[in-house]
């Protein structure tokens, strides 16, 4: 299944937005996905089914009325770095350094 845990640890409210994955290509988009984190939220996300459990990028936002910080990340090649990170862990933790959306992968 097509599921992660979210976890925002940056202190501010987060709109993340997913590309789902058709299949293993990731040429290949079947979904996007968008959900909000609230600050210091972990979510459980069911982004896909068995079928379609990978993804191929994500946009993550906050905005705070006065200005938008932003972290894009997308794969164009399967088994690349960013590919396995993706889509190898079970768990993104989102922060902030510098005014800089980090993203990081683990399994939990």
């Amino acid at each position: 299944m097509g599921t992660k845990l979210f976890r925002n640890n940056t202190g501010k409210d987060l709109s993340v937005e997913l590309e789902v994955r058709k299949g293993d290509s990731p040429s290949e988009t079947l979904d996007m996905k968008s959900f909000s984190l609230s600050r210091g939220q972990s979510l459980n996300y069911t982004y896909s089914s068995d079928q379609n459990p990978f993804l191929n990028g994500m946009s993550v936002n906050a905005a705070d009325g006065s200005s938008v910080i932003a972290e894009q990340q997308f794969i164009f090649k399967r088994g690349s770095e960013l590919d396995n990170e993706f889509n190898m862990n079970n768990t993104v933790t989102f922060g902030l350094i510098a005014q800089s959306i980090t993203v990081a992968f683990s399994n939990r």
